[in-house]
């Protein structure tokens, strides 16, 4: 038996899985594409290394030349050579599209030079970010590894506190009588749905303490809206939701008094959204066909938002706002892939122009929160919002013309604004999808 074969077998089991033939040749295969073509000594010492892991998962010294092994693999080097050839074919293609050929040689010869720029740009953009995406590319491997082997793990160690926390929840009980091992069941299942949630966002790179599962249970005050209104079909649970959420928290008439619904092709991939220029919360048109607890997550997700929004302004001011929004907007522009080769300072004056319009309306849209209580800069709340600021400053959403680059949706998804959002979020989602499972709704 061959060694990968064994520690294909040993993945498996610390995962929780069953040893099929299938799943032992797919993660053998995983493993034999790591080591190919590297020296002896440095396959003994990923086998050990692998061996040191799913013995312990909290072993850092071993994930960490886990890591460095899978990201100078081969299997990586193939793939981020296929990736800088499509994207200097895209630029070439864009380049000839942008500068087509004239009937004048002499002018052809200039042409030639200015779509060869292009490729030059491609390359070099690609070179600027050749780290983060050597670790992007390794990232699916890694996680094919690390991810189940500690999420395995952390179940273990976490269902026992987990277990008990939830059973502890001031939840009323359904109306039907359950035994004791139909809740442990339930929670069991509950338990499960978060790891698999976990599972996806650590593939993201999204730091949460998933681990520590007791840490998922919202305030009390959300908690009793989510029991008060559980019985109320989809099609007004997240209205109501919403406008005891805004009261709840204390932002009745500061943040938006309502969502508004707009057609799903408006939002992209997303099912809703917070403008931060504008002062709105958007829902697709789809919103209603939502579970309850999707409907939750989302409104507490794009709620947060404003909360943070709210903070910047009331800590520092409706200027510093502004600066953080240029800030954002430029960031934006030269992720963008049509605008690769601009100049920054004729992307800052378009950007200059564009908010001597914008400015006013920015202003009026959170008007309220500019003549709001001021917030101490040095509160906890200040800190906090101090973070708020540096993470708009720093925001880069996906390009609309590329929008699975892996590395735009990275930077996204580690962005400040957006993890105390989705973490928000997904703890109102846990929670009421609990409610759920325990058959506290209608039809």
């Amino acid at each position: 038996m061959s060694i990968a074969v064994q520690f294909g077998k040993a993945i498996l089991k610390a995962r929780g899985e069953k040893v099929t033939a299938e799943a032992l040749r797919t993660t053998t295969k995983t493993l034999q594409q790591i080591v190919e073509g590297q020296p002896k000594g440095a396959k003994k010492k990923f086998y050990k290394a692998l061996s040191l892991f799913i013995k312990n998962p909290e072993n850092a010294a071993a994930e960490q030349y886990i890591r460095e092994t899978v990201e100078n693999s081969s299997v990586v080097t193939r793939q981020l050579d296929r990736e800088s050839a499509e994207a200097v074919a895209k630029a070439r293609k864009m380049a000839e599209e942008a500068h087509p050929l004239t009937s004048d040689p002499s002018e052809n010869n200039f042409i030639m030079d200015v779509r060869k720029s292009y490729e030059i740009t491609a390359r070099e953009g690609f070179n600027c970010t050749y780290g983060a995406r050597k670790k992007l590319a390794a990232l699916p491997i890694e996680q094919e590894i690390i991810s189940p082997v500690r999420l395995h793990h952390g179940l273990q160690k976490a269902k026992k506190e987990a277990m008990q926390s939830l059973r502890n929840l001031d939840i009323p009980m359904p109306s039907v009588n359950l035994t004791q091992a139909e809740i442990d069941k339930i929670v069991k299942e509950t338990i499960r749905g978060t790891i698999s949630e976990s599972a996806t966002l650590t593939s993201r790179r999204i730091t949460y303490p998933f681990n520590k599962l007791a840490s998922l249970f919202l305030p009390k005050n959300i908690k009793e809206i989510c029991k008060d209104i559980m019985h109320l079909p989809r099609e007004k649970f997240g209205k109501e939701f919403y406008s005891r959420l805004l009261k709840s928290k204390g932002l009745t008439g500061r943040a938006p008094a309502e969502f508004t619904v707009v057609k799903k092709e408006k939002l992209g991939v997303a099912d809703a959204g917070f403008d931060f220029f504008n002062n709105t919360l958007y829902v697709s048109d789809k919103f209603t066909k939502y579970s309850r607890a999707s409907q939750a997550n989302l409104i507490a997700h794009e709620l947060k938002h404003f909360e943070q929004t709210d903070a910047i302004i009331r800590t520092f001011g409706i200027e510093k706002y502004l600066e953080a929004l240029k800030a954002k907007t430029l960031k934006n522009l030269k992720s963008n892939i049509l605008n690769f080769g601009k100049p920054e300072k004729e992307l800052q004056e378009a950007i200059d122009r564009q908010f001597i319009k914008l400015e006013p309306e920015i202003k009026k849209a959170f008007a309220k929160s500019i003549q709001a209580e001021k917030i101490n800069p040095n509160s906890a709340l200040g800190k906090r919002a101090s973070k708020y600021l540096k993470s708009l400053s720093n925001y880069e959403t996906p390009d609309p013309n590329n929008p699975l680059n892996p590395l735009s949706v990275y930077k996204y998804y580690c962005n400040g604004l957006e993890k105390g959002a989705y973490k928000t979020g997904l703890l109102t989602k846990f929670f009421t999808s609990f409610l759920e499972r325990l058959n506290l709704k209608t039809a």
